[in-house]
């Protein structure tokens, strides 16, 4: 319920700025592919199967090179274990990104180039009752091309590394084992690439 909420202050947010700082917005709506993720602990490795992710791009021109923009990606995938005595599959677990960050592109008439950084957050939701959720702040830089067929619609392809800085001092899933506190966390960062293809509307 939270990423919901979260999801709709991000878009309110953006329909209350865009009339003020420019007129063309862009939305991208995409799907991709995702993987890496995982964690050094004290009781072994835990790691995050690659899948499929999907999302939303929102995108505001500033300037005639320039646009700021808002991320959000959902991945559905799950956690796997390899200790010294025991491994296997633990759980499903949802990896979200609300990001926020620029845009340089090379605009010509229909191919763009572009580089982008962002900042924002990361929240893994495993599926299980009981277990803790964990935010982290995050990281990411893309780079790709868009090509747009005319003045209203295009497509965007675009490879994206993320990095999340959890806490090396701390422990992730507490409730997993039932009345444990998860997995003591000997390493702090969480990184996973990503390609993805989005059609954009221009608006």
């Amino acid at each position: 319920m939270g990423s919901r909420v979260l999801l709709c202050v991000l878009l309110l947010l953006v329909g209350w700025i865009a009339p003020s700082w420019a007129a063309e917005v862009e939305l991208t709506p995409w799907v991709g592919f995702q993987g890496g993720g995982g964690f050094d602990t004290r009781e072994g490795d835990l790691t995050f199967d690659p899948n499929a992710n999907l999302g939303l791009t929102v995108s505001v021109r500033t300037r005639h090179d320039g646009l700021i923009e808002f991320l959000y990606s959902r991945q559905a995938t799950s956690v796997d274990f390899q200790g010294i005595l025991d491994s296997g599959e633990l759980f499903d677990v949802t990896v979200e990104y609300y990001h926020f960050g620029g845009l340089w592109e090379i605009k010509t008439d229909k191919q763009r180039p572009f580089l982008g950084l962002t900042l924002g957050g990361t929240r893994l939701d495993p599926s299980l009752s009981g277990v803790d959720d964990e935010w982290a702040f995050s990281a990411g830089i893309s780079g790709g091309l868009k090509y747009f067929f005319n003045d209203r619609f295009g497509v965007r392809l675009e490879g994206r590394g993320l990095l999340s800085f959890f806490s090396s001092n701390g422990a992730v899933f507490c409730g997993f084992p039932p009345g444990q506190c998860g997995f003591a966390v000997s390493g702090s960062d969480f990184a996973q690439l990503s390609i993805v293809v989005g059609w954009t509307i221009q608006l």
